[in-house]
């Protein structure tokens, strides 16, 4: 259901009811999408696991970047990247503990973890966000000449980083990881025909340049706590 199709008051009541004992979870991809939600919780025997709230505004202080992995299907997955100054559209997932666990299982090369510096301003709402968690890549964020650059789909005021699409930085990869002639489309099929032999020399080549989130986040879970 979109909540703009839903009159003001039953938007609260929803609004109030899923974000009071459930954890905002950040999407800067899939995980926002309703099929890809569905793919993940529809097999939860309780109703509330099987129902989330997605709600969308602009996180601040960060910015979307590529992570410096190439996955099996060929492209490069989204990543956070410290940006101050900018605001870039994302969204929250208002997710049970079951959820969460479902969710940090299929994020296997990412790092679960608190934004313990950023702001998420949520849209047409007065609703305060007090924390955001999110996945955090293992590899780091893809770099060119030393700096991130960002997902040129994701939407963004105030952004100061270079901006590709997927396949100007698949272009970019493939020089780096096959030849100085190759492009995307040689890539791509190469990632098909031995993605163990492209993973070789992607460990060489790519995963040098990536950059750590450079912004104070805590790891979960915290040792210690539940």
């Amino acid at each position: 259901e979109l909540l703009q199709d839903l009159d003001p008051a039953e938007r609260e009541s929803i609004a109030k009811d899923f974000t009071r004992d459930r954890y905002p979870i950040l999407s800067i991809g899939g995980n926002g999408a309703p099929e890809w939600l569905t793919t993940k919780f529809a097999h939860f025997p309780n109703q509330e696991d099987r129902s989330v709230l997605v709600l969308t505004g602009d996180l601040h202080g960060l910015d979307v970047g590529a992570a410096a992995e190439l996955t099996p299907l060929g492209y490069m997955p989204a990543n956070l990247f410290a940006s101050p100054g900018t605001a870039v559209r994302a969204a929250l997932i208002w997710a049970t503990a079951a959820q969460v666990t479902q969710l940090t299982w299929s994020e296997v090369s990412y790092s679960l973890g608190r934004l313990d510096e950023a702001r998420f301003v949520v849209d047409e709402t007065d609703l305060q966000v007090e924390e955001v968690f999110a996945y955090i890549n293992r590899f780091g964020t893809f770099c060119v000449d030393g700096a991130p650059v960002a997902l040129a789909a994701v939407p963004a005021t105030g952004r100061t980083a270079n901006a590709l699409t997927q396949e100007e930085l698949l272009d970019r990869v493939a020089r780096l990881v096959i030849g100085a002639d190759a492009r995307a489309e040689d890539l791509v099929r190469a990632i098909f025909d031995d993605k163990a032999d492209i993973t070789v020399r992607e460990a060489e080549t790519v995963w040098p340049s990536a950059q750590q989130l450079q912004m104070r986040w805590t790891s979960l879970p915290v040792a210690g706590s539940r």
